[in-house]
């Protein structure tokens, strides 16, 4: 891992999710969109997503951890 000019000066490393935050922000920086959060909310649709073999299994788990007691 480099050291940063900020760490040599500061003593202080920045937190890695900082980093790429940062380095994200960077990266659409010029990226222009034409549409807002709300928009993207309200198209986002209605349907929830179910994960069916997850649910069953958890069921499973569930039921069966109750006979261990």
């Amino acid at each position: 891992m480099s050291t940063t000019a900020t760490e040599m000066i500061t003593g202080v490393s920045r937190p890695a999710s900082l980093n790429r935050r940062t380095k994200s922000e960077a990266r659409s920086k010029d990226v222009i969109r034409l549409y807002t959060k709300e928009d993207v909310e309200r198209l986002r649709g209605t349907v929830k997503i179910e994960y069916t073999l997850a649910r069953l299994g958890a069921e499973r788990l569930w039921k069966s951890r109750r006979s261990w007691n």
